[in-house]
């Protein structure tokens, strides 16, 4: 076996490897910069602690901008609401929670075009 040329090879392949990192290292950054600054949904309720009959406000940020946001309530009682995000991916609604709803643990869940976010709250 001839071996002669093996460090030539060896030596292009520790170039080519330097190279290819020096290119390909400012892309990498740009690229996790940028998925780094991708909004995280959030999702805020009025109250923590809520009673049957009230009327709570349910308010998220970091949706898709003028989109359409599913808000679905889940525990003892499930229903689901629909609400309109602003040019900031934002949205506010009232929901009313009847004067029937059981006591218990409830969530509210948002999501739209990928974008989800939940929360807790207790109806006493």
């Amino acid at each position: 076996m001839d071996t002669t040329g093996l460090p030539d090879y060896i030596g292009f392949m520790k170039q080519l490897i330097l190279i290819l990192t020096l290119l390909m290292t400012p892309t990498l950054a740009l690229l996790a910069a940028r998925g780094s600054s991708a909004p995280t949904a959030k999702l805020t309720v009025s109250c923590a602690v809520c009673n049957a009959g009230d009327t709570i406000t349910v308010s998220g940020s970091g949706f898709a901008k003028r989109s359409s946001v599913a808000i679905t309530l889940s525990g003892p009682i499930g229903g689901t609401s629909y609400a309109q995000t602003d040019a900031k991916g934002r949205f506010s609604i009232g929901y009313a929670l009847g004067a029937s709803y059981p006591a218990g643990q409830y969530d509210i869940s948002a999501s739209s075009a990928g974008a989800y976010a939940s929360i807790g709250f207790e109806i006493q």
